[in-house]
């Protein structure tokens, strides 16, 4: 894998992205998050991959601003806190809630699944927990219309 971050001085612009030195298969990962010990667990995104939290509502696509990342399951969670957070003014009570289940997720109190998708095979849950498999030829599909 190589990381690559680009970051300009003058404007501050920044933008990350991980991707594998090998060619690899379209792969789907899924971890399912049970307790405070699975919030640890590595997760590499690439700007290809879509993440889903059902439990939660959450879709990540992939898309030209995707960034791809090296984190934990609690760093994920971190990241679509923040993102979520234009939801505030929008819909204060949906946000409400959707903040409960994404603060009881961070405490290891919420069972849910981290799904993982990449196209090209270039992002990974790393845990024997996760399951892995091929995507597909109709999920990979799907997947590359919406990015």
């Amino acid at each position: 894998m190589l990381f690559i971050t680009l970051l300009c001085n003058d404007c501050g612009y920044r933008h990350n992205d991980v991707v594998s030195l090998e060619a690899s298969e379209p792969l789907r990962y899924e971890l399912v998050v049970e307790g405070v010990e699975d919030l640890n667990t590595r997760v590499i995104r690439s700007s290809s991959a879509r993440i889903r939290i059902p439990e939660l509502g959450v879709v990540v696509e992939p898309g030209p601003q995707a960034e791809g990342f090296i984190s934990n399951v609690e760093g994920v969670l971190e990241r679509i806190e923040r993102a979520s957070s234009a939801l505030r003014d929008e819909k204060p009570s949906r946000y409400q809630q959707f903040l409960e289940k994404i603060m009881a997720a961070k405490r290891g109190k919420l069972r849910f699944r981290l799904i993982l998708e990449d196209p090209y095979g270039c992002s990974a849950i790393v845990s024997p927990k996760a399951k892995r498999r091929r995507l597909s030829s109709q999920e990979l599909a799907k997947l590359l219309r919406r990015s």
